[in-house]
């Protein structure tokens, strides 16, 4: 089990590189373009997968105190037991799904990462600095 989660723990942070590499090559114009009216753009796609990892992080860990606790969030055999990420993604998602409130971004928060990024820029602040 142990290794299964640092091979997980490593495609994350692979996962998370790659991303990042990607569009920090991007101009700020770019990354703030709607594709169309009903799109997420750039930044906004980058602003959902943080509170989505933070929203399930936190419910792992919620999951986690619990269990500790004595009192599991669940118990028994999970539906998706056994089950490749792959299949469970095919069998829950659909196509233009809404996100829920708490995974869904917010102009503020893309105005402010704007914002961060004009002033680090003028200042010459560099990610990791």
């Amino acid at each position: 089990m142990r290794n299964e989660i640092s091979k997980l723990l490593e495609e994350i942070r692979v996962t998370r590189a790659r991303i990042l590499g990607e569009v920090s090559a991007l101009p700020q114009d770019q990354g703030s373009k709607k594709p169309n009216l009903e799109s997420w753009n750039i930044q906004e796609v980058l602003e959902h997968l943080v509170l989505a990892e933070r929203g399930s992080f936190d419910l792992i860990c919620t999951a986690a105190e619990r269990f500790r606790n004595g009192n599991p969030a669940w118990t028994g055999i999970s539906e998706n037991d056994n089950m490749p990420i792959e299949e469970i993604i095919q069998r829950t998602w659909k196509p233009k799904e809404k996100a829920p409130e708490s995974a869904s971004p917010t102009p503020s928060m893309v105005q402010c990462s704007i914002r961060w990024n004009s002033w680090s820029n003028s200042l010459g602040i560099q990610e990791g600095s």
